[in-house]
């Protein structure tokens, strides 16, 4: 009998602590900048 008891107990104790409602997880996708690099022009002395 006890057995059952805390076999209901550990049903409820899952059926409280389960999410109501799911949140959507959406990920954004990551867009890196491109980096432009200016060519270095020494002047000639």
């Amino acid at each position: 009998m006890r057995v059952w008891v805390v076999f209901f107990l550990c049903l409820a104790g899952h059926a409280f602590a389960a999410p109501t409602e799911e949140e959507l997880i959406v990920e954004e996708p990551i867009v890196e900048e491109p980096i432009v690099e200016e060519p270095i022009v020494e002047e000639p002395i």
